[in-house]
C-alpha cells in the first residue's frame, strides 16, 4: 500500500488520511510481532519535510505502558497520552506464622530421697539425679540394718523387788526407787520365792528370788503410791537372814550390775539400831536413830552412818546372796524394805 501520490490538495488530504490509517495498522502489528523498525520508518515528521497533520498512537496496556510521542515540530501538534498501564496486582501478605508451640520442659533433675534407716543402722544416701535431661534422680538406697544392739546399750535393765510386809502391794505402773522404775515384783510373806521376775518394762526374765526372814512389819506412815508404799512394809529379821537372787539375764551379767538395798524400820523412842548388809566380801552398815521412819527422801548410809539405803557397785555373776544381820541396839532388827538390780553405772 503506497502513501505517495499526485493530485491536488484534496487528493493529498485523502492520501494523508489513508497513510495515517495504514500507519496505525502497522503500529498495531509492530506491537504484536515486534516490528518496531517498520513503525519507525513510516512515522511522519522524521525527514524534516513539510509538516503533516499530527496524530498520536495510543500505547497498548502493559505494566506502566507509555504513549508514543507524535512529531514535536508542528505548531499545532499535541501528544495524547495513552492510558496508563494498570498496576500490578498487590499480593496480600500471608497471615503471620504462628509461633512454634512451646516445648514443655521436663521436670528439673533432682536427687532421690534418702533411703530409710535400717534398725539401728544409718540412713542410706539419697540417689543422684540422672545425667539425661530432666530425669529425676533415683531413690536412695535404704540404710543397712545395724541390728538391734545389746539391750544395755539401748536402755538399762532394771529388776525390782518390793518386800510388802504388813503394807500393800504396788500396782505395776507405780514408779519407785532411787532408780525410778515400774513393775516392782511383790514379795508378800516372811518366807517365800518368786520366779520369772519382771523387768521394769514388764518383760519377764528367768531371774528368781528366795527369802527367809522370820518376820515382817510396817512403818507407821500414811499409805501413798510409789516410794512411800514400797518403803512402808519390810522383812524384819532378828537374826541373820538370807535373800538369794538367781538366773539373772545375760544383759545384766555381761556388763555387771549395781544392787540397791533399802533398809528403814520402825525404831522406838530412845533407841538406836544398826544392821549390816553384805554381798560377797563387801559389807555395808546402816545406823537408824529412834523415830526416823521414811519421810519421802532417800538417804544413802555412808560409813556406817544414818540412812535408808546402801548400794553395791559392779556386782558380777548370774546369782548373788544378800546376807542381812542385826548389829546393835535394843531389840535387834535388820529391816529389808526392797531391792533393785540395775545395769552397772546407770544413772538414776
Amino acid at each position: 500500500m503506497g502513501c505517495a501520490g499526485r493530485g491536488g490538495p484534496g487528493s493529498q488530504a485523502v492520501l494523508a488520511s489513508r497513510c495515517a490509517l495504514a500507519l496505525v495498522w502497522f503500529s498495531g502489528c509492530a506491537n504484536i510481532w515486534g516490528f518496531d523498525e517498520l513503525r519507525d520508518e513510516h512515522e511522519p515528521g522524521q525527514d524534516g519535510g513539510q509538516d503533516a497533520p499530527s496524530f498520536s498512537v495510543v500505547g497498548g496496556g502493559g505494566a506502566g505502558g507509555s504513549a508514543d510521542a507524535g512529531p514535536r515540530d508542528g505548531a499545532d501538534s499535541s501528544v495524547d497520552t495513552g492510558p496508563g498501564g494498570s498496576g500490578g496486582t498487590l499480593l496480600d501478605a500471608g497471615p503471620t506464622g504462628s509461633g512454634g508451640a512451646p516445648v514443655d520442659a521436663g521436670p528439673s533433675p533432682s536427687d532421690g530421697g534418702a533411703g530409710a534407716a535400717g534398725t539401728g543402722g544409718l540412713a542410706g544416701a539419697g540417689g543422684s539425679a540422672d545425667a539425661g535431661p530432666r530425669d529425676a534422680g533415683g531413690t536412695g538406697a535404704g540404710g543397712s540394718d545395724g541390728g538391734s544392739g545389746p539391750p544395755d546399750a539401748a536402755r538399762p535393765v532394771v529388776i525390782s523387788v518390793d518386800f510388802v510386809g504388813g503394807g500393800l502391794p504396788m500396782a505395776p505402773t507405780e514408779i519407785a526407787g532411787v532408780y525410778p522404775a515400774a513393775h516392782w515384783n511383790s514379795a508378800a510373806t516372811a518366807v517365800g520365792a518368786l520366779t520369772a521376775l519382771l523387768e521394769s518394762d514388764g518383760t519377764p526374765s528367768a531371774a528368781s528370788v528366795t527369802w527367809d526372814s522370820g518376820g515382817v512389819w510396817q512403818l507407821p506412815v500414811p499409805d501413798a503410791p510409789g516410794d512411800t508404799r514400797m518403803m512402808t512394809g519390810y522383812l524384819d529379821p532378828r537374826t541373820t537372814s538370807l535373800v538369794v537372787v538367781s538366773d539373772l539375764p545375760q544383759a545384766l551379767t555381761a556388763t555387771g550390775y549395781d544392787v540397791y538395798v533399802y533398809a528403814n524400820g520402825e525404831v522406838p523412842a530412845a533407841v538406836t539400831r544398826a544392821a549390816s548388809y553384805a554381798i560377797g566380801a563387801v559389807r555395808e552398815v546402816v545406823t537408824q536413830p529412834a523415830l526416823t521412819p521414811f519421810a519421802g527422801t532417800f538417804i544413802p548410809a555412808v560409813n556406817a552412818g544414818f540412812g535408808n539405803y546402801v548400794v553395791f557397785r559392779g556386782v558380777t555373776g548370774a546369782s548373788f546372796t544378800l546376807t542381812v544381820r542385826p548389829v546393835s541396839g535394843t531389840g535387834l532388827r535388820a529391816p529389808v524394805n526392797g531391792l533393785q538390780i540395775v545395769t552397772a553405772g546407770a544413772a538414776p
